[in-house]
């Protein structure tokens, strides 16, 4: 269907369950910066500026999403999709800082970047900078609401990016073909099978799964006011090789992976914290099963909540393998929207707090990129870490394979957590890691926490 919005004319699909929610949150605190996704890289090389701005133009126009507003037709919200998107890459010279002074100055506009609102109904939902530090290195700043995009997304503009550029800076067209599906048509699809009942088994699942379910907290330096809030911070450590490669090796040993066993560990100490037996945590999964929608830019995410009840005080090995069959039951009812099973649950902490409680995630750096160093056109281009937008959760455990290594970091609010906590939830996080490659059969209770106190 299409319709006219201005001067441009568009074509307009509903909105996915994923994007109606975080287009609901927009409507209560405009411009909420919290579903921005922040990412920044090192690029070194003779950079064609003009070149590298086509080349981002070239895939703002070859995604749907990336050109994409939204905005309401009788109280309805629409993704608005406009016929064309001149991006313009802001540049901004810090060559005449001081050596010394000028990552610090980097750094304190990648956070005031990563910070900044999107208006969802004038659009674009995507930024795009770059920050001249010498003659042959610049700092790249992408910065895209997650109401058109995810982490896979990102990689997928990285990947895009290096052949457009190439293909451009050697005088070509770009190489890649047109895409078969753009997301409005699947999420017209996905629409279409929740309203024919298509996922009605994995609803039943979830309600099961989640009846009584309620939020697990970890104490926090200040009270919990009324209300929600995104002031947040992060703190973060680089874990050795060497335990990294004990727990591959564990992994395989327990019939499960990096993320089974490292959620094992993570759910273990929110056990030893908390003092609970039924241990709630989420996470995020791909949601790209399907071979037509593997190179498209959009929302696919889908969050899901991993309960766990321990009974008794069960070895780690076993423990973990009630774990890793959660896990495995999730992946098998992931289609389910998680805002459907939300909205069926009995429950009236579900809608404000199922959300925002305690989320995991383990993953390579984009879940798709094979390297983490970039090279083409004579440019190097590698990773820096994010700068936080806002907490969307209590407290976000994420371990992401960098090139230095994996980096286990925590998100935490600072309105109910202060930073000695934060660290030394890290801290016996990865005291836990490498004790439970030494003695996966110890109890729960026999493993040892050298910083907890509360």
């Amino acid at each position: 269907m299409a319709c006219r919005y201005g001067e441009d004319e568009l074509d307009a699909f509903p909105l996915s369950p994923a994007q109606l929610r975080m287009w609901r949150a927009d409507r209560l605190r405009p411009g909420n910066p919290v579903f921005n996704g922040s990412f920044r890289w090192n690029l070194v090389g003779p950079l064609d500026t003009d070149i590298f701005e086509r080349a981002f133009n070239e895939i703002v126009n070859r995604h749907d999403t990336l050109r994409t507003k939204i905005a309401c037709a009788d109280g309805v919200p629409l993704q608005l999709i406009m016929d064309s998107v001149n991006l313009h890459v802001a540049s901004t010279d810090l060559r005449a800082i001081q050596e010394a002074a000028r990552d610090d100055e980097m750094d304190r506009i990648c956070a005031e970047e990563a910070r900044r609102g999107f208006n969802l109904e004038k659009g674009p939902l995507i930024r795009v900078g770059l920050l001249r530090m010498t003659d042959e290195r610049n700092v790249v700043m992408l910065t895209v609401h997650h109401i058109v995009s995810d982490g896979w997304s990102i990689g997928i503009i990285m990947e895009e990016l290096q052949q457009i550029y190439t293909a451009f800076a050697s005088g070509h067209p770009s190489p890649l073909t047109k895409l078969p599906i753009q997301f409005g048509d699947y999420v017209v699809w996905q629409n279409q099978r929740i309203a024919e009942g298509g996922l009605a088994s994995q609803l039943l699942y979830w309600k099961e799964k989640l009846a009584d379910w309620h939020p697990l907290r970890v104490r926090g330096d200040f009270s919990r006011a009324a209300g929600y809030t995104t002031d947040s911070s992060i703190v973060s450590l680089l874990i050795e090789p060497k335990v990294t490669d004990a727990l591959k090796l564990l992994s395989n040993e327990l019939g499960g992976t990096m993320f089974t066993t490292t959620l094992s560990a993570c759910m273990m100490l929110l056990h030893r914290y908390t003092n609970e037996s039924d241990l709630s945590v989420g996470t995020t999964l791909a949601g790209r099963d399907r071979p037509e929608i593997e190179n498209l830019v959009g929302i696919f995410i889908n969050q899901v909540m991993l309960r766990i009840k321990i009974s008794g005080d069960p070895e780690f090995k076993v423990f973990s393998t009630l774990v890793r069959d959660t896990v495995w039951e999730a992946l098998a009812n992931q289609e389910l929207p998680f805002e459907e099973v939300v909205n069926a649950l009995e429950n009236g902490e579900a809608e404000s707090a199922i959300f925002h409680s305690i989320n995991f995630i383990c993953q390579r750096e984009y879940a798709r990129a094979a390297t983490f160093v970039f090279e083409f056109a004579g440019l190097r281009m590698s990773t820096l870490p994010s700068k936080s937008q806002g907490a969307l959760y209590d407290l976000n455990f994420f371990l992401v394979e960098r090139e230095a290594g994996w980096r286990l970091s925590l998100e935490y609010r600072t309105d109910l957590y202060q930073e000695a906590l934060a660290k030394r939830l890290i801290e016996d996080f990865y005291d836990l890691l490498i004790q439970i490659t030494y003695n996966p059969t110890r109890t729960l209770s026999e493993f040892q926490l050298k910083r907890f106190r509360l």
